[in-house]
């Protein structure tokens, strides 16, 4: 056996198993529910978002779990003259019912925006 050899019983990638679409989908709700209870909260908060342009329809997807936790975003805009950004702008506004602004990453797919409660607004309801 020479040295790149792997050990099939080691690192057999049919035994792997990865989420289920209903686990990440459950997984992405439960933390931008997490999002709002904290908007609510503090009347203010940070929400880290990757975002996919192009794509069929806007929707939230799954969620990038890591130190700091990344919402995945599909957006159906393409990525120039600021058309992805207005639309994540007023995706995220009409989701969460706050003012909405994103404070880095203008021309990057990952994005910081920065999120503010409105008072008096009905509570966020998220889409599948």
């Amino acid at each position: 056996m020479n040295s790149h050899s792997i050990n099939q019983n080691s690192c057999d990638a049919t035994k792997l198993k990865s989420p289920s679409e209903e686990q990440k989908r459950r997984s992405i709700t439960e933390y931008l529910d997490s999002v709002h209870k904290t908007l609510q909260k503090n009347g203010e908060t940070i929400l880290q978002i990757k975002c996919t342009p192009g794509a069929a329809k806007t929707e939230w997807h799954s969620l990038l779990d890591g130190e700091t936790p990344i919402a995945k975003l599909r957006i159906a805009a393409a990525p120039e003259r600021g058309k992805a950004n207005s639309m994540i702008t007023k995706f995220i506004q009409k989701e969460f019912n706050c003012g909405v602004e994103i404070t880095t990453g203008h021309t990057s797919s990952t994005k910081t925006v920065k999120l503010t409660y409105r008072k008096g607004k009905k509570s966020f309801a998220p889409t599948s």
